[in-house]
């Protein structure tokens, strides 16, 4: 069904990337994310590559990255925030690994100022994750400025 509706003629970048109203304020993205839907995530990201923005922001500037780490802890609220759940058995490293093998930034800022590597602290593997998809982007990120030093190519 997602499939028909990403391919339907009226969809627009607006509809995939903006905060919509009736999905409270979030991307549709953000959303699978969210509810911790791998297929959805996997096909929102595949099915029409460079439409969705991976790094596509809420209406409070959390990207799908940041949200993963709040359904870990809205779906655990109420245990104790020190014991809460890994993040790779209860199936976000998943969703992870795919939002991050699709170019997403663990180092955006919501308003909070907070960064998805801050919010996975307490989930290790995902913190490995996001930290080692930092370091690639900044690899990246230092050749590009050192071929080109005056502007970003």
């Amino acid at each position: 069904m997602l499939r028909a509706l990403l391919a339907h003629p009226d969809i627009s970048l607006h509809t995939l990337n903006a905060p919509q109203v009736a999905l409270q304020g979030v991307t549709p993205l953000i959303l699978a994310t969210w509810l911790n839907i791998p297929e959805m995530v996997r096909l929102l990201l595949e099915y029409c590559p460079g439409l969705v923005s991976v790094d596509g922001m809420d209406t409070l500037g959390a990207t799908a990255l940041m949200c993963t780490f709040a359904s870990l802890i809205t779906a655990h609220s109420s245990i104790d925030p020190t014991n809460l759940p890994d993040a790779a058995r209860d199936g976000s490293a998943e969703v992870v690994q795919c939002l991050l093998s699709n170019g997403a930034r663990p180092d955006y800022r919501d308003v909070n100022h907070r960064t998805s590597i801050q919010h996975a602290l307490p989930h290790p593997q995902v913190l490995w994750l996001c930290e080692g998809a930092l370091r690639v982007h900044r690899a990246r990120e230092s050749i590009v400025s050192t071929q080109c030093p005056f502007a970003r190519c």
